[in-house]
């Protein structure tokens, strides 16, 4: 962790709106970044609102409201594949006002986490991701490929087939900062892998 910070000193973790939080991480599940980002794009051009700024257009991202009303097929159609039917899932769940993502920040972190994990297609790790960038859970603690990685080659800590097992060893040491402590080794761990190869 020393090393992880002197050499990234200053990251900082978004805080970003938790709708479109929850379905960016949605559509992470088995996908790579320019996938994602290509979903999302897609998702805005053709349901969001059109914006000229200098010269420029942008789309922003669709309210729940708007994506609740539109298809599975649709989505498909956008990228999403299989993830289709848990975004409108949600969407839905929202508008109908069934589920609300805004309240799950009056409550703790494992209520959260388990509030969240009802959801369609919602598992631990999109859980925690939408807990720590989106809704203040910063004793959240979400495990990738790179933080695993940096947890066996730092702790010597074998995930033992257990998501849950290495998240509460997290929390157990880093307690409310290890939302940080995960970003932190996230990028560390990527520029040490960038730097062997």
């Amino acid at each position: 962790m020393d090393k992880a910070i002197l050499k990234n000193r200053g990251l900082r973790i978004l805080k970003q709106d938790p709708w479109i939080c929850i379905v960016s991480f949605i559509c992470s599940a088995v996908s790579n970044f320019n996938k994602i980002s290509q979903n999302i794009n897609n998702i805005s051009e053709h349901l969001g609102e059109k914006i000229i700024f200098n010269d420029e257009t942008f789309y922003t991202f669709p309210k729940p409201e708007v994506v609740a009303e539109t298809s599975i097929k649709l989505l498909r159609e956008f990228g999403l594949g299989f993830r289709s039917k848990y975004v409108l899932d949600l969407a839905v769940r929202l508008t109908d006002q069934l589920f609300n993502l805004e309240k799950l920040k009056t409550f703790n972190y494992l209520e959260s986490r388990s509030l969240l994990e009802s959801l369609y297609g919602i598992g631990s790790k999109i859980a925690d991701c939408v807990l720590l960038y989106s809704l203040n859970k910063t004793e959240s603690f979400p495990i990738d490929r790179w933080v695993a990685r940096a947890l066996r080659d730092g702790y010597c800590l074998e995930m033992k087939n257990s998501y849950n097992y290495a998240s509460e060893w997290a929390r157990n040491n880093w307690k409310e900062n290890a939302g940080y402590a995960q970003q932190y080794l996230f990028q560390y761990q990527k520029e040490v892998n960038n730097e062997k190869t």
